[in-house]
């Protein structure tokens, strides 16, 4: 008896147990599933404008309870950030004034900022959606961010900054890594929003491609909503071309790199550096022995610097490139970039630029020997090169972005590739050249 007692007891004690196991199991898997997308809900709400083109969160006015004032903190509440993003831009059928009644008779007075005026948003087309946003919800915030290196952040910058002028807008920046690159090479006024407690809640509106002009982007100051957030890579001189004066202030170099870059150009104008080649050690031990005038205001005042930049390996050697269609210049277009240049000014040095010394060595400078021209090869910093560059008279491009902002703050006469983007490829797909160069710019192959 004891014994069965105690075989039964133990049969018993070890099913409590595995139920416990099972219970225990159980719990912990349902954990596993619940905590991780909580924390991607979470995560998502948060970081929304970074993981996606196409959120929707605060942005939309229809159906939604208005959530009173401003929360103590001061941040926005929903109803102040609401704006439709079914669609990533504007759309022209839904931007229209609502008189009362709907009479079309009836005049409506309406304010307005900085020639544009405020219209009223109804969500929706088809009209069966009565929710309004009236001016005391316009957008007050432009936040950006910048995809790639020194040129993408310069475009992203500079149109986001004329969008936010026109409209009378602030410009927030998103923080990113190039955001802090940005910041290492000029000294910008905008402020970065770190802690995204004013681009962390925004109306995305989206390009539709890289290298063209939206105007619709332009017209962001009469859609509803307090902050929007404009995606892209934004590279059109329309989009700034209104606010040239603020721009340049942005785009002012660091004292550091100014101060370099006008030593190496107070030398090249002394005329110490012709008929030879340089790399960045040479270059920053030879400026340094000198003082750093004004680099424009020269004893040579005749000779002419014409800025040349090269863009090759990059471009050249990595996969992404190469499939989005990217190709650079053979040497006949530096030739004629030469030739035209040579032939409008009498004394002239091209100094160039590159992120391929051995390329230049091989291809450029022979050229120029063969030419009898002078030229002078530079490798420093990006941030050093970009300054040479624009402090020079006119400049020569290759392709990218790089090459167009040295074009563009340099001022003086510009040359560029016919043909930065290979036929039937995407980027050839999304440049309109007249959006993208400026129509003084000479066009060569």
């Amino acid at each position: 008896m004891p014994d069965q007692c105690f075989c039964f007891t133990g049969r018993y004690s070890g099913s409590r147990r595995l139920l416990r196991v099972l219970r225990v199991l159980l719990i912990v898997s349902l954990l596993l599933v619940v905590l991780p997308l909580l924390y991607t809900h979470m995560t998502v709400h948060r970081m929304t404008p970074l993981l996606s083109h196409n959120f929707t969160t605060n942005c939309s006015c229809a159906n939604k309870v208005d959530r009173g004032p401003r929360s103590p903190s001061g941040h926005p509440n929903n109803s102040e950030l609401c704006a439709s993003s079914r669609e990533s831009g504007i759309d022209n059928s839904v931007l229209r004034p609502k008189p009362a009644d709907h009479n079309a008779s009836q005049t409506v007075s309406r304010p307005q900022w900085r020639g544009i005026y405020w219209y009223d948003y109804q969500a929706g087309p088809s009209g069966n959606r009565s929710r309004t946003c009236g001016p005391e919800k316009r957008p007050q915030y432009l936040c950006t961010i910048s995809y790639g290196r020194t040129g993408n952040g310069m475009f992203a910058y500079a149109s986001s900054l004329g969008m936010a002028l026109l409209n009378n807008m602030t410009l927030v920046l998103f923080p990113s890594p190039y955001t802090s690159l940005l910041f290492q090479t000029f000294d910008l006024r905008a402020k970065v929003d770190w802690d995204l407690e004013i681009c962390g809640d925004s109306c995305p509106r989206d390009e539709r491609a890289c290298c063209a002009f939206s105007e619709r982007l332009m017209n962001l100051g009469k859609v509803c909503g307090r902050v929007q957030m404009v995606h892209g890579y934004l590279q059109s001189w329309r989009y700034f071309q209104h606010a040239e004066t603020e721009v340049r202030k942005e785009f002012q170099f660091k004292a550091t790199i100014r101060a370099q870059s006008e030593r190496l150009l107070y030398r090249l104008r002394r005329g110490a550096a012709t008929n030879t080649t340089a790399n960045q050690t040479d270059d920053a031990r030879a400026i340094e022995k000198h003082p750093s005038p004004d680099s424009r205001d020269m004893s040579n005042a005749s000779l002419t610097l014409i800025g040349v930049h090269v863009r090759h390996k990059d471009i050249t050697t990595q996969e992404h490139f190469v499939k989005h269609g990217y190709q650079v210049p053979n040497m006949s277009y530096y030739q004629n970039a030469m030739q035209l240049f040579s032939a409008r000014f009498p004394n002239i040095l091209f100094v160039v630029a590159t992120d391929h010394s051995e390329y230049v060595k091989d291809k450029v400078m022979p050229l120029c020997r063969a030419m009898n021209a002078r030229c002078h090869m530079i490798n420093n910093a990006a941030g050093v090169d970009l300054a040479v560059l624009a402090g020079c008279d006119h400049v020569v491009m290759s392709v990218g972005s790089f090459g167009w902002w040295a074009a563009w703050l340099a001022g003086g006469q510009v040359v560029y590739y016919k043909h930065p983007a290979r036929e039937g490829s995407r980027l050839k797909h999304n440049i309109n050249h007249n959006d993208y160069f400026p129509p003084e710019w000479i066009g060569l192959e």
